[in-house]
């Protein structure tokens, strides 16, 4: 498990780090910016690279005025979107059982079940 930030410093690492990965939860804050940019993210590797890889987006931040609807970023990204506040501990709990579940379909596709 990598976290690993969106700056642009950083993208160095990103392919490395995302060498063998399942499963890439990919976060944005719900602005317009912010998931644009990502798109950029999922188009330029994870597309290109990764396509094996499950990709969950997060659109997180959904208590600001400002924010897109996780449907409105899920119809941007193109993959499965939730929507989360990370300063509540609840949503924490409904990122784990959304990783579980997308574990669970992994192994069944790759026949560990």
């Amino acid at each position: 498990f990598w976290d690993f930030a969106g700056q642009i410093q950083f993208t160095s690492l990103w392919k490395s780090l995302l060498a063998g990965t399942s499963i890439a939860l990919l976060v944005t804050d719900s602005s317009y910016k912010n998931v644009t940019d990502s798109k950029k993210i999922i188009t330029d590797l994870i597309e290109k690279y990764y396509y094996d890889t499950k990709i969950i987006c997060i659109a997180n931040k959904q208590d600001l005025d400002n924010r897109l609807s996780p449907k409105f970023v899920e119809k941007l990204l193109g993959y499965p979107t939730y929507g989360m506040i990370s300063i509540n501990p609840q949503y924490r709990v409904k990122i784990i059982e959304i990783l579980k579940e997308t574990i669970k379909i992994i192994n069944k596709e790759e026949g560990f079940v």
